[in-house]
């Protein structure tokens, strides 16, 4: 009987011990296979830390409006000219959002990249934007860069030239008319010459319809281009 409980006693040590090893051996798999908490925690801060960004400062030549922001053509000393895509969303919101206009001096943070040869800029943080002492041609930029292409315009100079690039040699489209509504698409300083990107619309306003065949402007399509120059644009806007 007592031969029977010590043979029990030692098989039941047995795999006490068997068991402990299986567990240990586990233990250390398992680490092995799963990193902790602070090794993960460190690969993610590396890979977001891949991110680069930049600051240019430069003067602002063109803008361009978009759905929820611009892109202005920014002209640094150094290196050339960035297109700095600014929009309320990347900066955070509109408490952090500010248009600038032509002319002004800026200074934006952001990813760069390039597409083919030229140079962009995501902008996460305008830093600053300095008003510059703007010539008349300046001032009517400025305050045709606030139009945006949804806000109902129209043109008041007789008659213009709509020129497929912003230079008086360019291809001439046609000419527009007083009283032909049109939508603002952005604005650009050329020679201290005031040249404004537009699309017709074909449409007259109410009160110039007397100037055109049965009311109607005669054109086809959504005429594109730019009209200034030599004569400043004279648009107005309500």
């Amino acid at each position: 009987m007592t031969s029977c409980i010590k043979i029990s006693t030692t098989f039941f040590k047995m795999l006490l011990l068997l068991a402990a090893i299986n567990l240990t051996y586990s233990c250390s798999n398992q680490k092995d296979n799963n990193p902790n908490s602070n090794e993960t925690t460190q690969n993610v801060v590396a890979d977001e830390g891949n991110t680069e960004t930049i600051v240019i400062n430069g003067t602002v030549k063109e803008i361009v409006f978009g759905k929820d922001g611009y892109t202005a053509q920014v002209a640094t000393e150094k290196e050339g000219i960035y297109a700095a895509l600014v929009s309320i969303v990347n900066v955070g919101g509109p408490a952090n959002y500010k248009q600038c206009n032509i002319g002004d001096n800026v200074s934006f943070k952001g990813v760069p990249s390039t597409l083919g040869d030229a140079k962009q800029l995501m902008v996460k943080e305008i830093l600053n934007i300095t008003a510059a002492q703007v010539t008349n041609s300046q001032d009517v930029a400025a305050k045709y860069a606030q139009i945006t292409p949804n806000d109902y315009c129209w043109q008041t100079n007789k008659v213009m030239d709509l020129h497929t690039e912003p230079r008086l040699d360019s291809k001439v489209e046609g000419k527009h008319f007083a009283g032909e509504l049109l939508k603002v698409l952005g604005t650009k300083m050329v020679d201290n010459q005031l040249w404004v990107n537009v699309t017709y619309s074909l449409k007259v306003k109410a009160g110039y319809e007397g100037q055109f065949a049965d009311g109607q402007v005669m054109s086809s399509g959504l005429p594109t281009g730019w009209i200034g120059g030599a004569e400043t644009p004279e648009i107005a806007c309500k």
